[in-house]
């Protein structure tokens, strides 16, 4: 019974979908040269306003981003003490081998972020090479 409730409906939608596609009259453009003059109306506003200027970006951007390298190295350094406290002064395996797992996590976390910020400075240079 749901298959034929489904199918019914399955074959209303399709054919609905059909007389919408061949029986519509509304166009958005009418030509291939109403579409290169609204291009070139495009191309020549972005002409018209100020570029982005690098310095004021660089000057904006690399200060947070100092930032926010410098609060991941505190509390990495702060998780590696507060777990390596931990890890001393468990008594039983099983919970050394929960905080070796946890370690792990730790070892990701600081390859992301460090790593993130190494693949940033070689993009950004060779960026700054490239357009020279």
């Amino acid at each position: 019974m749901k298959n034929r409730k489904l199918k019914i409906v399955i074959s209303v939608l399709t054919v609905l979908l059909c007389l919408f596609v061949f029986f519509s009259t509304e166009t958005q453009a009418n030509n291939i040269d109403s579409w290169i003059n609204e291009g070139n109306s495009f191309i020549e506003k972005g002409k018209t306003k100020n570029p982005i200027n690098t310095n004021e970006v660089k000057n904006a951007v690399i200060p947070i981003g100092q930032a926010l390298v410098a609060i991941a190295t505190v509390v990495l350094a702060v998780i590696t003490v507060v777990m390596g406290i931990k890890y001393m002064s468990s008594g039983s395996p099983d919970e050394k081998a929960k905080l070796k797992t946890q370690l792990i996590g730790l070892v990701v976390s600081t390859v992301v972020i460090f790593g993130a910020q190494v693949i940033w400075s070689l993009l950004y240079n060779f960026m700054i090479n490239v357009t020279k």
